[in-house]
């Protein structure tokens, strides 16, 4: 299976201005994410942005091609699924599947995308995607109401009533890992455009994501605690 593992990143961000080169640990947060999967097997790691200094981190630690992104696919607007098309049509070569390296979660290990990858050729998945347990239990959640009501959130709980070990684990998107194959996202436009999704559980700092000043005090600290390696 050839895999495109495609690093993007942007260089502008509202939430942490000059996020993907600031430092944990002394290294970037580019570096980060391509020292991990360079230590997962990636032989050919794609790098697209429209920033020249990240283009220049990129390929200084390990990235063997630059992509540069035009300035309307670098905007809070761009969507990541436009930002793939381009760096597909851009390489012009036939890939099996995407590995999306997105900087703002640095600590994914090598083997949980080697975990991912055993996992597509396992299922003949057409995705699979890092993901996260929830705190709390859906059972205790719901749509915030106008009036601010809680009586559906309420009913819902004391319907489920029972004791909290029994119920089975809730999962969402950690956003840290996203492998797909190629011939349904070029059809759909969708990295979940696939028949065949499957989620692979991350543990909590592996699934960090960076995108306020608070989230990369909590990486530092991780860091720093020994939480992370």
């Amino acid at each position: 299976m050839k895999i495109c593992w495609l690093l993007v990143a942007r260089g502008g961000s509202r939430g942490v201005p000059g996020k993907h080169l600031r430092r944990i640990g002394g290294r970037t947060l580019v570096e980060w994410k391509l020292g991990r999967a360079l230590a997962a097997g990636a032989t050919d790691i794609v790098v697209s942005s429209d920033s020249p200094e990240i283009r220049g981190v990129a390929m200084h630690y390990g990235a063997s091609r630059e992509i540069i992104r035009p300035a309307e696919l670098a905007s809070d607007e761009a969507t990541t699924a436009s930002v793939v098309r381009h760096a597909l049509e851009t390489l012009e070569e036939s890939y099996d599947a995407v590995m999306l390296l997105e900087c703002s979660s640095p600590f994914t290990r090598p083997e949980q995308y080697t975990a991912a990858l055993a996992m597509m050729n396992e299922h003949d998945a057409d995705l699979v995607v890092g993901m996260k347990e929830t705190f709390p239990h859906i059972a205790f959640v719901g749509e915030r109401r106008d009036d601010s009501s809680i009586n559906g959130i309420v009913l819902q709980f004391q319907r489920m009533a029972r004791r909290r070990q029994d119920f089975k684990e809730c999962w969402t998107m950690a956003g840290n890992i996203y492998l797909f194959r190629t011939e349904p996202f070029l059809a759909t436009n969708d990295v979940y455009g696939g028949a065949r999704l499957f989620g692979l559980k991350c543990d909590r700092w592996s699934a960090h994501e960076i995108d306020s000043p608070e989230d990369l005090k909590l990486a530092e600290f991780a860091y720093e605690r020994g939480y992370v390696k």
